[in-house]
Protein backbone atom coordinates (compact mmCIF):
# COMPACT_ATOMS: atom_id res chain seq x y z
CA UNK A 1 0.00 0.00 0.00
CA UNK A 2 1.71 3.45 -1.13
CA UNK A 3 0.74 6.39 1.67
CA UNK A 4 -0.21 9.71 0.16
CA UNK A 5 1.50 13.05 1.38
CA UNK A 6 1.25 16.44 0.18
CA UNK A 7 4.59 18.23 -0.26
CA UNK A 8 4.99 22.08 0.84
CA UNK A 9 7.50 23.94 -0.02
CA UNK A 10 9.80 26.04 2.20
CA UNK A 11 10.29 29.91 1.90
CA UNK A 12 13.81 30.67 1.07
CA UNK A 13 14.99 33.45 1.42
CA UNK A 14 17.15 35.93 -0.32
CA UNK A 15 20.63 35.69 0.49
CA UNK A 16 23.60 37.67 -0.64
CA UNK A 17 25.80 34.92 -1.02
CA UNK A 18 28.33 33.38 -3.59
CA UNK A 19 26.13 30.81 -4.16
CA UNK A 20 23.30 30.49 -7.20
CA UNK A 21 19.83 31.44 -4.58
CA UNK A 22 16.82 32.86 -5.88
CA UNK A 23 18.98 35.67 -8.03
CA UNK A 24 22.09 38.09 -7.64
CA UNK A 25 22.48 40.72 -5.09
CA UNK A 26 21.39 44.40 -4.86
CA UNK A 27 18.24 44.47 -4.58
CA UNK A 28 16.42 47.98 -4.38
CA UNK A 29 12.82 47.00 -2.25
CA UNK A 30 9.46 48.90 -2.68
CA UNK A 31 7.04 49.00 0.80
CA UNK A 32 4.26 46.62 -0.09
CA UNK A 33 1.20 49.25 -1.09
CA UNK A 34 -1.87 49.21 0.68
CA UNK A 35 -4.44 47.65 -0.96
CA UNK A 36 -4.76 43.61 -0.41
CA UNK A 37 -8.09 43.48 -1.65
CA UNK A 38 -6.82 44.40 -5.36
CA UNK A 39 -4.33 41.57 -5.09
CA UNK A 40 -4.02 39.18 -7.70
CA UNK A 41 -3.38 35.03 -7.69
CA UNK A 42 -1.07 35.21 -10.93
CA UNK A 43 -0.68 31.64 -10.40
CA UNK A 44 -3.93 30.83 -11.09
CA UNK A 45 -3.17 32.94 -14.60
CA UNK A 46 -0.62 31.08 -16.17
CA UNK A 47 0.87 32.70 -19.40
CA UNK A 48 3.14 31.06 -22.29
CA UNK A 49 6.40 32.29 -19.92
CA UNK A 50 5.39 31.18 -16.65
CA UNK A 51 6.05 27.89 -14.93
CA UNK A 52 4.93 26.96 -11.42
CA UNK A 53 4.70 23.49 -8.90
CA UNK A 54 1.40 23.84 -8.61
CA UNK A 55 -0.88 22.74 -11.47
CA UNK A 56 -4.08 23.56 -10.24
CA UNK A 57 -5.03 19.88 -9.98
CA UNK A 58 -5.68 18.13 -6.46
CA UNK A 59 -3.78 15.37 -7.20
CA UNK A 60 -2.12 13.36 -3.88
CA UNK A 61 1.65 12.55 -4.08
CA UNK A 62 2.25 8.96 -4.52
CA UNK A 63 5.31 8.10 -2.28
CA UNK A 64 7.24 4.57 -1.41
CA UNK A 65 9.94 5.31 1.11
CA UNK A 66 12.60 7.68 1.94
CA UNK A 67 15.78 8.58 -0.29
CA UNK A 68 18.74 10.32 -0.66
CA UNK A 69 18.60 10.24 -4.48
CA UNK A 70 16.15 8.79 -7.17
CA UNK A 71 18.52 6.00 -7.98
CA UNK A 72 17.11 4.58 -4.57
CA UNK A 73 13.55 4.75 -6.51
CA UNK A 74 11.42 2.32 -8.11
CA UNK A 75 10.53 3.07 -12.01
CA UNK A 76 8.08 6.23 -12.41
CA UNK A 77 9.47 7.38 -9.38
CA UNK A 78 11.67 10.33 -8.52
CA UNK A 79 13.48 11.42 -4.75
CA UNK A 80 11.40 14.29 -4.52
CA UNK A 81 12.60 17.09 -1.49
CA UNK A 82 9.80 19.04 0.20
CA UNK A 83 12.17 21.72 0.62
CA UNK A 84 13.65 21.29 -3.20
CA UNK A 85 17.53 21.90 -1.52
CA UNK A 86 18.21 18.55 -3.12
CA UNK A 87 19.50 16.54 -0.15
CA UNK A 88 20.70 19.45 1.74
CA UNK A 89 18.22 20.22 4.02
CA UNK A 90 14.65 17.07 4.67
CA UNK A 91 15.19 13.83 3.64
CA UNK A 92 13.53 13.05 0.12
CA UNK A 93 10.26 10.45 -0.45
CA UNK A 94 10.41 8.27 -3.31
CA UNK A 95 7.52 10.72 -5.30
CA UNK A 96 5.79 9.54 -8.49
CA UNK A 97 6.02 11.27 -11.56
CA UNK A 98 2.55 11.53 -12.36
CA UNK A 99 1.72 12.91 -8.93
CA UNK A 100 4.18 15.51 -9.17
CA UNK A 101 3.46 16.70 -12.58
CA UNK A 102 -0.69 16.65 -11.28
CA UNK A 103 -1.77 13.81 -13.13
CA UNK A 104 -1.03 15.24 -16.20
CA UNK A 105 0.99 14.20 -19.41
CA UNK A 106 4.33 16.11 -19.85
CA UNK A 107 4.83 17.59 -23.46
CA UNK A 108 8.08 16.73 -25.01
CA UNK A 109 11.74 18.29 -23.33
CA UNK A 110 13.38 20.90 -25.15
CA UNK A 111 16.74 21.24 -22.68
CA UNK A 112 18.39 24.27 -22.16
CA UNK A 113 15.45 27.04 -23.44
CA UNK A 114 12.28 27.63 -23.15
CA UNK A 115 8.93 25.99 -25.07
CA UNK A 116 5.20 27.19 -25.67
CA UNK A 117 3.11 27.19 -22.60
CA UNK A 118 6.34 27.03 -20.05
CA UNK A 119 9.09 27.91 -18.38
CA UNK A 120 12.58 26.93 -17.80
CA UNK A 121 13.29 24.94 -15.00
CA UNK A 122 16.32 23.78 -12.71
CA UNK A 123 17.05 20.65 -11.36
CA UNK A 124 19.17 18.62 -8.73
CA UNK A 125 21.73 17.96 -11.54
CA UNK A 126 22.03 21.52 -12.51
CA UNK A 127 20.02 21.21 -15.80
CA UNK A 128 18.11 23.43 -16.97
CA UNK A 129 14.67 21.68 -18.86
CA UNK A 130 11.84 22.89 -20.44
CA UNK A 131 8.69 22.31 -19.90
CA UNK A 132 9.12 21.98 -15.72
CA UNK A 133 7.48 18.76 -16.08
CA UNK A 134 10.66 17.44 -17.74
CA UNK A 135 12.81 17.99 -14.54
CA UNK A 136 10.76 14.96 -12.87
CA UNK A 137 10.54 13.09 -16.61
CA UNK A 138 14.35 13.07 -16.88
CA UNK A 139 14.20 11.56 -13.08
CA UNK A 140 15.84 14.30 -10.83
CA UNK A 141 13.82 17.08 -8.33
CA UNK A 142 13.57 20.67 -8.68
CA UNK A 143 16.06 23.11 -7.17
CA UNK A 144 15.21 26.15 -5.46
CA UNK A 145 18.64 27.17 -5.21
CA UNK A 146 19.19 27.12 -9.07
CA UNK A 147 22.31 25.83 -10.24
CA UNK A 148 21.79 26.15 -13.89
CA UNK A 149 23.94 28.39 -15.58
CA UNK A 150 22.49 31.38 -16.52
CA UNK A 151 22.82 33.04 -20.48
CA UNK A 152 22.34 36.60 -21.10
CA UNK A 153 18.98 38.20 -20.90
CA UNK A 154 18.14 35.84 -18.33
CA UNK A 155 16.75 36.08 -14.35
CA UNK A 156 17.15 33.13 -11.87
CA UNK A 157 13.52 32.97 -10.21
CA UNK A 158 13.66 30.36 -7.19
CA UNK A 159 13.70 26.76 -9.29
CA UNK A 160 12.91 28.68 -13.06
CA UNK A 161 14.65 31.19 -14.84
CA UNK A 162 13.18 34.05 -16.14
CA UNK A 163 13.58 35.71 -19.94
CA UNK A 164 14.03 39.07 -19.26
CA UNK A 165 13.02 40.90 -22.20
CA UNK A 166 9.38 38.80 -21.96
CA UNK A 167 8.73 38.09 -18.10
CA UNK A 168 9.91 39.08 -14.60
CA UNK A 169 9.89 36.23 -11.67
CA UNK A 170 7.07 36.28 -8.82
CA UNK A 171 7.44 34.34 -5.70
CA UNK A 172 3.99 33.00 -4.46
CA UNK A 173 4.18 33.03 -0.50
CA UNK A 174 0.55 31.23 -0.08
CA UNK A 175 1.61 27.88 -2.23
CA UNK A 176 5.56 27.99 -2.03
CA UNK A 177 6.00 28.50 -5.83
CA UNK A 178 7.63 30.64 -8.63
CA UNK A 179 6.34 31.78 -12.00
CA UNK A 180 7.39 33.61 -14.69
CA UNK A 181 5.18 36.00 -15.84
CA UNK A 182 5.12 38.36 -19.23
CA UNK A 183 5.15 41.31 -19.24
CA UNK A 184 2.16 42.04 -21.55
CA UNK A 185 1.73 45.65 -22.98
CA UNK A 186 4.09 47.21 -20.06
CA UNK A 187 5.77 50.25 -21.56
CA UNK A 188 8.55 50.43 -19.18
CA UNK A 189 9.72 46.85 -17.38
CA UNK A 190 9.47 47.60 -13.72
CA UNK A 191 8.41 47.23 -10.73
CA UNK A 192 5.21 49.57 -11.20
CA UNK A 193 4.63 47.46 -13.79
CA UNK A 194 4.74 43.90 -12.56
CA UNK A 195 2.80 44.68 -9.56
CA UNK A 196 -0.18 45.63 -11.87
CA UNK A 197 -0.17 42.46 -13.18
CA UNK A 198 1.13 39.98 -9.85
CA UNK A 199 -0.11 41.71 -7.44
CA UNK A 200 -0.42 45.05 -6.12
CA UNK A 201 0.14 44.81 -2.53
CA UNK A 202 3.37 42.31 -2.68
CA UNK A 203 7.23 43.80 -2.79
CA UNK A 204 8.56 44.31 -6.02
CA UNK A 205 12.79 44.22 -6.26
CA UNK A 206 14.68 45.83 -9.08
CA UNK A 207 17.94 43.50 -9.90
CA UNK A 208 20.88 45.88 -10.78
CA UNK A 209 23.07 43.04 -12.39
CA UNK A 210 23.55 44.41 -15.79
CA UNK A 211 22.92 41.66 -18.38
CA UNK A 212 21.21 39.09 -15.46
CA UNK A 213 19.35 41.80 -13.82
CA UNK A 214 15.59 41.75 -13.65
CA UNK A 215 12.53 42.50 -11.38
CA UNK A 216 11.12 39.92 -8.87
CA UNK A 217 7.44 40.38 -7.16
CA UNK A 218 6.85 38.38 -3.91
CA UNK A 219 3.09 38.47 -3.61
CA UNK A 220 1.47 37.38 -0.30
Amino acid sequence: MRPTARRFVLLIGVFCTGTAWLSACHYDWELPADSADAAIDASSNPTSDGGSIDSGVDVPLVTSGDCDSSSACDAGFVCHFTDLLCGRGVAGKCTSVESLNGGAACPNAFDGGPSAGGAVACGCDAKPRSPLCQVYQSGTDLSVEGGCPLSMGQQRCGYLICTTATSFCVFHEQSGSYSCEAWGACSTKDCACAKSIACTNGACGAISGGSFGGVTVDCP
